[in-house]
């Protein structure tokens, strides 16, 4: 007998509970994906600029250097390209690591890097296939918006993440290549229809929820930072301005920096490990009732 959906949420808490490390490929995902953005930013801004001739005396049209804009542009493609290749990695190696929490009740860093770099070609090879095409189709969906009422690009970005949803565990778990995985994700959706479009529905609106309570408590931490900033009591010159501010910048700063790494803490250890943890488990149950009734035959 298949398991419910209620069992499927109950054994990925368990294992999630019991494996606090669950975490730690969103977390690097994060880490080393922020670091390569804030790089880029850094070289475009302070090497690479292509607005010339801009500065706080003379406010007039920019010249802009040409060549540097296309070296920019190209430096973003590939930094694209890189941040997907990473995200696949970490996609693969926490499939990897909620597997073997599923399946032995443990799992540790090496199951990270094992499965990360045994499967995150593939991986990011189908979200190439899937990814790249759907994006085009919703940036015509959503020019169409302007045109025809309703939202389309919502409505196909929902379909493809319910009927999908299962190709990178497919990869992983199941030892499959790209091409073969979105077709069996496609089968899964097909014989699971119910399960797996409640368990999208399910695993969105939790994040959805989620989400906004740490938006919520961020902006807590934020304001509360106000407290320690005097009130202003009008400026007669520009230097009053400066000796109120100077000394606002590093506590709102330190405040906004506080409530961004809370943010990714717990997206890092409890939102992306959990939503992995359901769909490898409603993944193996499937499987397991597929080989059982494959034996009783």
């Amino acid at each position: 007998m298949t398991e419910s959906l209620e069992d499927v949420l109950r054994k990925s808490v368990i294992a999630w509970r019991n494996n606090p490390s669950l975490g730690a490929p969103y977390l690097f995902s994060s880490i080393v994906s922020i670091f390569l953005a804030a790089l880029y930013v850094a070289a475009v801004i302070f090497l690479l600029n292509p607005l010339q001739g801009i500065s706080l005396a003379a406010f007039g049209q920019p010249a802009i250097n040409w060549s540097l804009l296309a070296l920019d542009i190209v430096l973003f493609i590939l930094l694209l390209f890189a941040l997907a290749l990473i995200a696949s990695y970490f996609q693969a190696g926490a499939i990897g690591m909620s597997w073997k929490a599923l399946e032995t009740g443990k799992t540790s860093l090496d199951d990270l890097t094992y499965y990360g770099n045994r499967k995150f070609f593939s991986v990011f090879l189908a979200n190439m296939i899937i990814y790249v095409p759907v994006m085009l189709i919703a940036i015509v969906l959503t020019g169409l918006q302007f045109i025809f009422p309703g939202d389309f690009t919502s409505i196909l970005l929902a379909l493809a993440g319910i009927v999908l949803a299962m190709f990178p565990y497919a990869i992983v778990i199941g030892d499959m290549g790209a091409f073969k995985s979105i077709g069996y994700s496609y089968d899964f959706f097909k014989e699971n229809k119910l399960q797996t479009t409640l368990l999208y529905a399910f695993t969105y609106y939790f994040s959805l929820f989620a989400t906004y309570w740490l938006i919520l408590a961020c902006t807590a931490i934020f304001s509360f930072s106000l407290f320690f900033i005097p009130s202003p009591g009008g400026f007669a010159s520009i230097n009053e301005f400066f000796s109120w501010i100077i000394p606002a910048v590093p506590i709102i700063a330190s405040a906004g920096i506080l409530a961004f790494v809370v943010f990714i803490l717990a997206a890092s250890y409890v939102l992306s490990p959990l939503a992995a943890l359901f769909w490898a488990e409603l993944y193996l149950s499937k499987a397991k009732h597929k080989n059982h009734n494959k034996k009783n035959d």
